[in-house]
């Protein structure tokens, strides 16, 4: 179904960007000098460690609209929660379990099922979504939400000590099927990672800034906010042999 393929698409999407973060305390350790697989192994581990963290992710998709998020998320089970813009149009995204709660305006649905500006498109979401939430269920063979490496640090190659937001961090980059992801660990301390950079083949660009946070709340929304993917499919169908 397309508002579900969509959906799914866009959790993991964020997902991907979610998966990994957090804030060097400890300055001891030297980082600089670990070979790529074996300091992204102690990142994996690292972050293991870590509950709660915040990230700011802002971007652009491969249409060139503007995409920018703040999100969270509870790093110990599936939490998760962003706000912020995809598509130059407002989103909200929650994930609790196997629940994903997705949420726009018409002209965001519209836009990212393939309507683009269309304002009788805008107008037929607006109509059958009222503001709720899409809802989503999470497929047997999804991936857990907080991933690292693409779930695998074979093939990470390091570059040189770089600064990354205002800290000296060590790139790790991760490529696959022409997508470039970049990776900066801190390089003295924990080596946890601050942010990734990821540059896409099809012209999508994003930045993310990571760091701990004392929670993570995310809340299911009220029941008679929410309708079902089917749900909306079906009044989409509706709607059009009407």
């Amino acid at each position: 179904m397309r508002v579900r393929r969509l959906a799914t698409a866009a959790f993991a999407a964020v997902f991907a960007v979610a998966g990994v973060a957090a804030c060097s305390e400890d300055e001891g350790a030297d980082n600089t000098k670990t070979e790529a697989k074996a300091l992204a192994d102690q990142a994996v581990a690292a972050m293991k460690k870590v509950q709660y963290i915040k990230g700011e992710a802002k971007g652009k998709d491969e249409e060139g609209k503007d995409v920018a998020l703040s999100m969270c998320a509870d790093m110990t089970g599936k939490t998760f929660s962003a706000k912020g813009t995809m598509a130059g149009h407002a989103v909200e995204m929650i994930e609790i379990g196997d629940d994903k709660y997705m949420k726009g305006d018409g002209k965001f649905w519209a836009s990212v099922t393939g309507g683009g500006e269309d304002p009788e498109a805008a107008a037929t979401f607006d109509k059958v979504l009222g503001g709720k939430y899409v809802l989503t269920k999470a497929d047997p063979g999804d991936e857990d939400g907080v991933t690292f490496f693409e779930g695998g640090t074979d093939g990470v190659t390091k570059g040189e000590v770089t600064t990354f937001q205002g800290k000296k961090a060590v790139p790790l980059v991760k490529t696959k099927s022409g997508d470039k992801t970049t990776y900066y660990v801190a390089a003295k301390g924990d080596p946890v990672v601050l942010g990734q950079l990821e540059e896409n083949k099809d012209g999508s660009r994003n930045e993310v800034t990571y760091s701990k946070s004392s929670k993570c709340e995310a809340q299911a929304p009220a029941k008679d906010q929410v309708m079902t993917d089917d749900d909306v499919e079906a009044a989409l169908e509706a709607e059009k042999a009407a």
